[in-house]
């Protein structure tokens, strides 16, 4: 539990971002409780509501005399209350179903939403409460959120990330493997941030002038503590951005010559 960078031994970093990691999850936890536990009993107020009001109409039809007369002013109120109500009982459905069966997220949760970092702040039957890293709050109708893509965080893997960069065509093979080999070896050295080696790919050439290659690498986390992620990928970028200049990797745009002819013909002068 607290050798999370499996290595064998537990150093006091790990044990404290263990120990900080478990009261969060503690939090969460409770808070989540909290918030379904309202949701709960206002569906449990509304189903008592639902078996009252049947009751009551299946009481006036065994004990009245003239059932159609009985039943025709009951329908009538129903038709009429589907029209007001319908759209609302519909979207109330769709909520619970959304939060009881589909259940994507707890409080406390990091999710991706519409390209957008959010934290689960409070759920409601109705709507979703979000906080933004900047400090705005967000509120979401679970109907509309029911009908999104949402990458939850907290309930995925190691995350892993790819870094590209563009390099001149004729760049030497050797000073990208220097790369990696230097990129996997710090890697190494901060296991408590990183999972051991990276890996390289050569997207694509462009006019025999640009060589897009991509560096990645897999953090030791999911990105749930957002703070966490950006200081490990800080101190990557920063790492890979230094050794970039030390092995002299550039990229110089493509030069294309432009001659300029005069009327008669005669070129007047050289561009590049």
């Amino acid at each position: 539990m607290f050798d999370t960078g499996k290595n064998g031994n537990v150093s006091k970093d790990e044990f404290i971002q263990t120990f900080i990691n478990c009261q969060f999850e503690k939090k969460v936890l409770s808070k989540s409780l909290v918030d379904m536990s309202k949701i709960i009993r206002k569906v449990h107020k509304f189903f008592v509501v639902l078996i009252i009001a049947v009751t009551l109409v299946i009481s006036t039809m065994v004990f009245s005399m003239d059932i159609i007369k009985s039943v025709a002013p009951l329908a009538t109120l129903i038709l009429a209350l589907s029209f007001i109500f319908g759209n609302s009982c519909k979207n109330t459905f769709e909520c619970f179903v959304f939060l009881f069966m589909s259940h994507p997220y707890d409080v406390g949760d990091h999710l991706k939403i519409d390209n957008n970092n959010l934290f689960v702040k409070k759920i409601n039957l109705l709507n979703t409460i979000f906080t933004h890293p900047n400090g705005q709050n967000y509120t979401i109708p679970n109907n509309v959120l029911s009908n999104k893509v949402i990458i939850n965080f907290r309930r995925s893997d190691n995350q892993r990330e790819l870094y590209e960069m563009g390099i001149n065509f004729d760049t030497p093979l050797e000073k990208i493997e220097t790369l990696t080999k230097r990129m996997a070896a710090f890697v190494d050295n901060c296991p408590l941030e990183y999972k051991p080696g990276v890996f390289i790919r050569y997207m694509d050439m462009k006019k025999c002038s640009l060589l897009n290659v991509s560096i990645g690498v897999t953090y030791r986390n999911n990105w749930q503590d957002i703070g966490f992620y950006w200081k490990s990928r800080n101190k990557f970028v920063s790492k890979l951005r230094s050794e970039i200049v030390a092995l002299g990797l550039t990229y110089s745009t493509e030069v294309n010559n432009i001659n300029i002819v005069g009327s008669d013909g005669v070129p007047k002068a050289l561009l590049s």
